[in-house]
């Protein structure tokens, strides 16, 4: 989407793959001899070293269960099939023209191919309900967007889900084993080749575990936060206060100051590449970066997807109360109920509907068009928490501790104990008051909306 010179890469068979040059780029052969081409960034986590130097020491038909043990952010072609990361997060959407099928990270690209497909107007609001294209479709019709745990035929076209047995074993000591492959992570992490690297901090639970890792592994870097209008006070002041703790710099991020004519050109380019899949804080921070020295060598780490948490107060506990949200909107009702269809198609990990919810809706839908966005930035975005093996790891532990954030927390207190001594998501005074106006409307509201012939009762 930035670069007009594509790199092409013959794959065999008469297919070729086109990239950017800022995408990374592998040709890899198994042990016997079948070539695998990796896009992107995928570290190992339960070794150190190199993913390269493993790959000619691995069958072919042992690759797919291996990659249950990546993080990061990629794509594996074969001369057949393509599979993607844990949270399709370099995303790839797919398309039949004339019987051929094309595959590609951009909706507005594949668009562009044969007779132009049909805008669908999904009507998506920023923080309000379900506010990202509904997977596995997209902008267009007739295009469509791999989710994880799948894979896709580059001949016939046809998805098939994941077959991971090994992933289906339990750990005896999970925090233990969650906190070594972080810092395996993040030791290898540190050995790509970026001159920078900088991980965004915020006040939260999930890129303070990154952090952690980080420290336990000893590996350099440097702290970041970008600043917003409207952004949660305790993201503004408490990061630098963190970092300090543990001896790393800190920097803020400001948005550069740019003319109205530049900024719609940013996003021009961005909606060239996007096709529209990307609305909200993360269109704008794209299209007015902020002032954070950065350059194609330059990795900046996040802790989205990591979690692991269930999707959780936000919605119903009962898919049917989810569905029946939609029910004036004919087009939104049809899409999640074939999603919801499709619950019944096991992947490797054991999930309840709201855990396949919140991976393959929010993390394959919101979050993977987020990331896409930001590639108009120059630099790579690794979210080193996007690892089959950690999500396998994180589901052992009960509904109320993943709520809770237990499991991020005793990994913290595992890998770097100074960094729990500083609370999480700390509310100010003002956001409490808020929160309890809001609670006593809703009582009130309540209140009023009981029978009559209730109140009067509760009078006598």
């Amino acid at each position: 989407p930035i670069h007009s010179d594509w790199q092409p890469h013959g794959l065999g068979c008469g297919r070729v793959l086109s990239s950017d040059p800022a995408l990374k780029v592998q040709l890899l052969h198994t042990s016997d001899g079948i070539p695998h081409w990796l896009l992107g960034y995928a570290v190992l986590s339960d070794r150190v070293g190199r993913l390269e130097d493993d790959f000619e020491g691995i069958l072919s038909d042992s690759v797919i269960d291996w990659s249950a043990n990546w993080a990061g952010r990629w794509i594996l072609i074969t001369s057949d099939h393509c599979i993607t990361d844990a949270s399709a997060s370099l995303g790839l959407f797919y398309r039949n023209v004339n019987d051929a099928v094309w595959l590609s990270s951009s909706v507005a690209l594949l668009a562009d191919l044969g007779e132009a497909p049909t805008l669908i107007l999904w009507g998506v609001v920023y923080n309000r309900g379900i506010d990202w294209t509904p997977a596995p479709l997209s902008s267009r019709e007739g295009i469509f967007k791999l989710p994880p745990f799948r894979s896709i035929s580059m001949t016939t076209g046809q998805v098939r889900l994941l077959k991971m047995p090994s992933i289906a074993n339990t750990s005896p000591s999970p925090v233990a084993e969650m906190a070594a492959r972080l810092r395996t992570i993040a030791q290898n992490a540190g050995s790509l080749p970026f001159t920078e690297r900088y991980l965004n901090l915020t006040a939260g639970l999930d890129t303070r575990t990154i952090l952690s890792a980080f420290v336990a592994a000893e590996v350099p870097c440097q702290t970041t936060t970008s600043l917003y209008p409207g952004m949660p006070e305790a993201d503004q002041w408490l990061p630098p206060i963190v970092a300090a703790s543990v001896g790393i710099p800190h920097k803020y991020s400001r948005r550069i100051p740019m003319r109205t004519e530049d900024i719609e050109a940013r996003l021009q380019i961005i909606e060239e590449h996007m096709g529209g899949q990307v609305v909200g804080p993360t269109l704008d921070h794209c299209a007015q970066p902020g002032d954070l020295p950065v350059n194609e060598r330059t990795a900046i780490f996040g802790g989205v997807g990591f979690e692991g948490r269930r999707f959780l107060r936000k919605y119903p506990a009962n898919l049917g109360d989810l569905l029946a949200q939609f029910r004036d909107r004919p087009q939104w009702h049809l899409t999640l109920s074939v999603w919801a269809n499709s619950l019944s198609d096991e992947i490797p990990l054991v999930m309840d509907w709201r855990d396949r919810f919140y991976l393959e809706q929010r993390l394959g839908g919101w979050a993977s068009a987020n990331h896409q966005c930001n590639d108009i930035i120059p630099s790579v975005l690794l979210n080193l928490g996007n690892c089959v093996k950690l999500s396998r790891v994180m589901l052992q532990f009960t509904a109320k501790q993943r709520l809770s954030g237990f499991a991020q927390r005793e990994a913290i207190r595992t890998l770097a104990p100074e960094l729990s001594k500083h609370p999480f998501n700390p509310q100010s005074w003002r956001t409490v008051v808020k929160q309890q106006f809001r609670a006593a409307k809703r009582l009130a509201r309540r209140a009023m909306s009981l029978p009559k012939v209730g109140l009067l009762r509760r009078r006598r």
